[in-house]
């Protein structure tokens, strides 16, 4: 699961990606090693969390009317203890201990 987290950190750092929440993290968090955690399709728009130190999530909306915009709806920066108790599915339980495990952080 580390591989898995690890390119999906370089893939979101990457020039080549263009995609609005690549646009969104390279600008927000410049340098930083962010780890994609859960991405949930809404409505009218996507919402991911990505860890983004040891002890810090951001949840990330991007609208899916204005791709082009590049820009986030909303920005929110949650402390991972209060992140864990929204997190309902097994599988982004499993990825963000390995995130977080992977950072050094608290379990």
């Amino acid at each position: 699961m580390s591989d898995k987290l690890t390119q999906a950190s370089e893939w979101l750092r990457s020039e080549d990606n263009l995609s609005p929440l690549a646009l969104v993290v390279r600008r927000q968090f410049p340098g930083a090693t962010v780890f994609p955690i859960e991405s949930l399709p809404e409505r009218g728009e996507d919402i991911h969390g990505l860890l983004i130190d040891p002890d810090k999530v951001a949840r990330i909306e991007i609208h899916r009317e204005c791709p082009e915009m590049d820009v986030a709806g909303s920005i929110e920066m949650i402390d991972l203890q209060t992140y864990r108790t929204t997190v309902r599915s097994k599988n982004t339980r499993r990825m963000l201990d390995a995130a977080v495990d992977f950072l050094g952080g608290p379990q």
